[in-house]
């Protein structure tokens, strides 16, 4: 439980409270998408098993996953608006120079601090990166599946008779 505890007294010290809060429930919520994921099951027509732990996993990861994106959206804004895009993003906008510096201090095995536009920044970003990839597959995937399953079926009005 050490690192848990080490985790949590790092948001405490380094994240106002919304962030911190947004941060943990995006944790568990994304620990609970990986091991619920493994308990999810189809039939091969695409519909969900009708085996009662695979159905449950499958709906409780479904709904686990809508839920996420609101808050991790939520999570992304508050950050953004916190530090700005260049704070997590500086080689996108040129900026080298903390990133050099913190590389040339790893280098000579001494960690870096976390500052602005420098390697800890550059990691959170990336981490936001693959957080919006993850929302934005699995996102693509319920709606994929919802439109192969479950087709929206135009009807075509009846021919008017004369």
């Amino acid at each position: 439980m050490q690192p848990v505890r080490t985790f949590v007294q790092y948001l405490r010290e380094r994240q106002p409270p919304l962030i911190r809060y947004l941060h943990l429930a995006i944790l568990v919520l994304v620990i609970s998408q990986i091991i619920v994921g493994n308990f999810m099951g189809f039939t091969d027509t695409g519909a969900i098993s009708e085996h009662p732990v695979e159905f449950h996993g499958t709906r409780l990861h479904i709904s686990t996953g809508l839920f996420i994106i609101p808050i991790a959206l939520g999570f992304l804004t508050a950050a953004l608006q916190q530090h700005g895009f260049k704070y997590y993003f500086p080689y996108l906008i040129g900026e080298f120079s903390q990133l050099t510096a913190d590389i040339r201090q790893l280098m000579k095995l001494k960690l870096t601090e976390a500052r602005a536009y420098g390697l800890a920044a550059t990691v959170q970003g990336l981490g936001f990166g693959a957080l919006l990839l993850v929302l934005i597959s699995g996102l693509t995937w319920f709606l994929a599946w919802n439109v192969t399953t479950h087709p929206i079926r135009i009807n075509k009005p009846a021919p008017i008779k004369a």
